[in-house]
């Protein structure tokens, strides 16, 4: 179930006293594009974090996972604000402090994709921890029925 933007354009700290048993919040983004020359099959943009952060002299955690665009608010950011801002920051121009590449993946790729494993961080291909995988999965499935929302409506008699 998709959320108008007045459910998520509210301050984290509010977010933070609806929920005090949680210690972080983050917001992340899923951008959808589709090939023209095949218009029926969408893509999902994915960043692969880096393996290590040299601003911070530290490994990475997840590092060589892929997951969308996201990260941690600023001080008086909204989750709408902390969204928008990570996107531009990571779909436009990689930090390679936090990714390393970026890939467009089909539903069937990200389906397919092997699960993270810590103990093997230089892991081959595509591999999601799987929370992010299944919230992916999920936003395909939204995307799916919009569209076909879409199209039983535009098959209705108009007045």
């Amino acid at each position: 179930m998709g959320y108008a933007v007045e459910e998520v354009d509210i301050p984290f700290a509010n977010l933070q006293a609806k929920n005090p048993d949680i210690k972080r919040f983050s917001a992340s983004t899923i951008i959808f594009c589709r090939d023209p020359h095949n218009p029926t099959e969408p893509y999902a943009f994915l960043c692969q974090r880096a393996h290590w952060d040299h601003s911070l002299g530290k490994a990475n955690s997840w590092a060589g996972s892929w997951e969308t665009p996201g990260g941690s608010h600023d001080h008086g950011e909204s989750i709408l604000d902390t969204a928008i801002r990570e996107t531009r920051e990571e779909a436009i121009k990689l930090n390679p402090d936090e990714h390393m590449d970026f890939c467009w993946a089909t539903e069937a790729q990200i389906r397919d994709s092997l699960p993270y494993d810590a103990e093997k961080p230089q892991q081959e291909g595509l591999v999601m921890l799987e929370n992010k995988k299944k919230t992916i999965l999920d936003a395909f499935k939204q995307l799916q029925d919009s569209q076909l929302d879409m199209i039983v409506r535009s098959g209705e008699p108009r007045e």
